[in-house]
């Protein structure tokens, strides 16, 4: 009986059931961890809200093309998200009696995180004006020897610039190695042959002292400033600095108390090698002005033919977006790029935070991967806030427009061209920047630039497609 039992027992245990056993649950994957600088999804239910300076700059977009047009491939820290999609024209119309005109658009989109996000464009432009005051340009030029190979380039900008300045207009022009000096004090346009002699006068040598070329400058410029001028100075530099006050804190103080002057600042960056990117691009947003990277003739007549002489005036000034979001419908968002423009939700109406300026004719576009909650509660999806300071009276203005229904596309191939190429724009960049978030097949972008390329059919997107090509 026993032997019985013991064998029953050992056919109980070979059964196929018995011997069953149920698998391990499979482990939940890992959320994704961005490093540090790049903004990582925010959970609704803790933080609905998402408040950035509106300071946007396309030296970062420049720059990199300028390495990729050389054969390198771009440095990763240098890549900021926000700077690549804002150097493209997305066609943006103005209304005219309004400081800001806000569109929005919604749509899935092939290089989201995960395939059932969606792409958020909020798109802001600010109306051109006619006609300009004059303007007290302030050009302040490196011409210490690390600039010996630019030095002609930025010649032929600064000759690009005199021929277009208009009488009533002053220039003057500080150059600064070992240390700084006028060559050329304020002088009015119609004095084109002084300028001009002045420009030709340039010469390389000696260390760089940038602190002693930035005080000369603001100190001219503070003596040109007046209530119906645009006063702004203009650094051209590789933004090394390796004589005087070297210290990067000492140098963005003496920009930021003069953007609270008046005194606008615009950086100009030239060369590749050592070139000094964090300081030029930090330099121009504690200075209320812009960033531009020149590297060749085409470019540096743009930008000084049109972007400086034009010198349109300051719209808004502190300006900022705070965008609020639907936590029954949005469950999750990130902001591509404006990593360092961020600013803390409670300060969105203090004004005594630094934001962003912008000037007549301006845009900015700000681009928002979402996790949808699937589900449409009749309220707005998100509500997009301005608020920014009257440059006439110094009087804060806010306005709010919201992201419906109306807003959403549901296929990509149906969605509007132009949000199409800031999404592109937009996946590219983080390609280049190595972001957790970015495509993985450089295909995909590929493809789709091409089609871009034949649908706006410009020099501009002609030249994105080479940049992608050589670059994923």
């Amino acid at each position: 009986a026993d032997a019985v039992a013991g064998a029953d027992a050992v056919a109980q245990a070979d059964s196929p059931l018995d011997a069953y056993v149920p698998p391990l649950p499979e482990p939940e994957p890992e959320p994704i961890r961005p490093p540090d600088g790049i903004n990582p999804f925010v959970d609704t239910a803790e933080d609905d809200l998402s408040t950035f300076g509106l300071d946007v700059d396309s030296g970062s977009f420049d720059l990199a093309a300028a390495a990729i047009e050389s054969g390198r491939f771009p440095q990763a820290d240098q890549v900021r998200v926000e700077e690549f999609v804002n150097a493209q024209d997305y066609g943006y119309d103005a209304d005219a009696s309004e400081t800001f005109t806000v569109s929005t658009d919604l749509a899935p989109s092939p290089f989201t995180s995960d395939p059932d996000n969606a792409l958020l464009r909020i798109g802001l432009s600010t109306p051109q004006v006619d006609e300009r005051g004059p303007a007290s340009l302030v050009f302040v030029v490196d011409t210490s020897g690390s600039m010996a190979d630019h030095l002609p380039l930025v010649q032929d900008a600064l000759r690009t610039l005199a021929v277009e300045l208009e009488p009533g207009d002053d220039v003057a022009i500080v150059t600064y190695s070992t240390g700084a000096r006028a060559v050329l004090d304020a002088t009015d346009a119609s004095n084109r042959a002084s300028i001009l002699e002045g420009i030709s006068s340039l010469q390389i040598g000696g260390s760089t002292n940038l602190e002693a070329g930035l005080d000369l400058g603001y100190q001219i410029a503070r003596g040109l400033a007046g209530d119906d001028r645009t006063t702004r100075v203009i650094l051209t530099s590789d933004g090394i600095a390796n004589v005087g006050n070297t210290s990067p804190e000492r140098i963005l103080d003496t920009a930021q108390q003069a953007a609270s002057e008046g005194i606008e600042l615009v950086t100009v960056g030239f060369g590749l090698d050592g070139f000094n990117d964090p300081l030029m691009e930090q330099l121009a947003d504690q200075g209320d002005g812009f960033y531009a990277y020149v590297d060749s003739l085409q470019e540096a007549d743009t930008l000084f033919r049109t972007d400086l002489v034009a010198t349109q005036p300051a719209i808004a000034r502190e300006a900022r977006a705070q965008v609020v979001f639907d936590r029954d419908q949005v469950v999750a968002y990130r902001l591509l790029g404006y990593e360092n423009r961020d600013i803390a939700d409670e300060d969105f109406r203090n004004d005594d935070i630094d934001a962003g300026e912008l000037v007549a004719g301006h845009t900015v576009t700000a681009l928002y991967e979402l996790q949808l909650a699937g589900r449409n509660t009749g309220n707005p999806l998100a509500t997009v806030q301005l608020r920014w300071l009257d440059p006439a009276d110094g009087a804060a203005r806010e306005r709010a427009h919201d992201v419906t229904a109306a807003n959403i596309t549901r296929d990509w191939r149906d969605a509007p061209v132009s949000f199409r190429l800031a999404a592109t724009v937009g996946a590219w960049a983080e390609y280049l920047r190595n972001s957790p978030y970015a495509p993985r097949d450089g295909r995909l972008l590929r493809d789709e630039v091409e089609e871009l390329r034949r649908a706006f059919n410009t020099p501009e997107v002609d030249r994105l497609m080479e940049l992608v090509t050589n670059s994923v």
